[in-house]
């Protein structure tokens, strides 16, 4: 290879840390980028983070057995709805339409709870149980993070 085709490690830096910057905002687990003189090989784990990991992604809020604002967290009995993916959670079809779902409101296994997108996709995420809407932990408009719960339903009720 001749030495002027050589690029310089601070552009392959700089070229990484974008890579990384682009990457946590979506859910894309894996790019690579080959240039012929160099390449660039980013996978990243999509998963639980263990005891002090990053808030967001378990369990949300101000502690140890603790929800949003330290509320206590639900009982076993009731099931999480957890984000598939990176994006902006959206409790509504489009501006100003009705809520897919409110709190007390009784949901059917399949049916649509909320839209997350992410790169100007949306995408419609389904109920997994049926039971009653116990809780809704993210605001209309908020960003999400991978596997972060969006809202607990108590399947007993």
């Amino acid at each position: 290879m001749d030495p002027k085709d050589e690029v310089p490690v601070d552009r392959v830096v700089k070229e990484a840390k974008e890579l990384i910057r682009m990457l946590e905002s979506t859910s894309v687990r894996r790019v690579s980028l080959d240039t012929g003189s160099f390449k660039i090989e980013i996978e990243r784990a999509f998963g639980r983070p263990a005891a002090g990991g990053t808030p967001g992604l378990a369990d949300v809020g101000g502690g140890i057995g603790t929800g949003p604002a330290g509320a206590a967290l639900p009982k076993d009995t009731h099931h999480r709805v957890l984000a598939p993916l990176v994006g902006t959670f959206y409790l509504t079809p489009s501006p100003g339409a009705k809520a897919f779902v409110e709190v007390n409101a009784r949901v059917q296994r399949g049916q649509v709870l909320c839209i997350i997108e992410a790169m100007k996709v949306m995408n419609e995420v389904a109920s997994d149980v049926s039971g009653v809407v116990v809780e809704i932990l993210i605001q209309n408009g908020q960003p999400v993070q991978y596997e972060q719960p969006l809202m607990v339903i108590d399947p007993t009720a």
